[in-house]
């Protein structure tokens, strides 16, 4: 026909159809921040549901009705939200060496970055069980008071040496029905003494079924760390988690650098390589987790 047709257009979106474009998808929901709100876009061929449910990060439900604006697609927006915004902090670990040791010992600084790298891991594990939330430090979870703690003060010391059902009620008596349905959704950190301690702690006298071997099998996790807070009056903190859901975040700014700095003491003939981190960590859902204490004598 004179003038051409609709042809080329057509089979351009043909194309872009059958390589999965997303604008060109018969069923499509899509969620963006307007400001301090969020816009849901809802598109299909059929009969489009016209109300959701958004879920919040603290685990709220919230009905959002859609407005028809032809075409199939349906929009609506979700009630205003907060955010929080968190600063890095800085963490550093390093090691220096001198030449006449880099040259006598092939392969010594391949190494120590490996080495600085379990190092920078693991104090940032011990600085969010037990940081102290100053300065550049992370306010630990079982710190008590400090910034991003769980209680403002420890849970009470036990009071008598824990038994077998302590071990259990670890578990069950954290189910909420909200975040965890069931004790398999809820996970425990403990210390290695409370750790070794459920293992002597037996059903009965005529049982061999103790302490940990209940927590393993009715629990979703018992983890031991040794960056847990030492033993205190005999009692121990347990760190639980319930629900399976990330319920706290620890971004990390620009990964992991290291800084090689052959200068510095150069008159010493020293080398110095410093790992750094800039880092944060923050509590999402605080009521997923709590502090819990078992008593490992008597």
């Amino acid at each position: 026909a004179e003038g051409g047709g609709p042809q080329a257009e057509l089979l351009r979106r043909l194309a872009h159809w059958l390589m999965k474009e997303p604008d060109l998808e018969e069923e499509d929901l899509r969620l963006s921040a307007r400001g301090d709100r969020l816009e849901i876009v809802r598109r299909g061929l059929g009969d489009v549901p016209r109300r959701i449910t958004v879920r919040t990060p603290s685990g709220e439900r919230l009905p959002v009705e859609l407005e028809d604006r032809g075409g199939g697609r349906l929009v609506g927006g979700a009630a205003t939200f907060e955010a929080n915004t968190l600063k890095p902090k800085r963490l550093t670990a390093a090691y220096r060496w001198g030449v006449e040791d880099e040259a006598e010992l092939r392969g010594m600084e391949e190494a120590l970055r490996a080495d600085l790298g379990m190092a920078m891991s693991d104090a940032m594990d011990k600085q969010v069980l037990t940081g102290s939330g100053v300065g550049a430090n992370i306010g630990g979870l079982t710190t008590a008071g400090a910034n991003g703690a769980l209680n403002a003060a420890h849970p009470a010391n036990v009071g008598a040496a824990s038994t077998y059902p302590a071990f259990r009620a670890l578990f069950t008596s954290f189910v909420d029905g909200k975040y965890a349905n069931d004790a398999s959704e809820v996970r425990a950190l403990v210390a290695p003494s409370t750790y070794r301690y459920a293992d002597g702690v037996f059903r009965s006298n005529e049982s061999e079924d103790t302490g940990l071997m209940a927590a393993q099998r009715i629990g979703g996790g018992f983890r031991v760390s040794g960056n847990m807070p030492a033993t205190a009056a005999n009692n121990d903190l347990v760190v639980r988690c319930r629900g399976m859901e990330r319920a706290a975040v620890a971004p990390v700014w620009q990964g992991l650098r290291l800084i090689r700095d052959e200068v510095t003491a150069a008159n010493k003939g020293q080398v110095r390589l410093t790992a750094l981190a800039l880092w944060n960590f923050a509590l999402i859902r605080a009521d997923q987790y709590d502090l819990e204490k078992i008593q490992i004598a008597a």
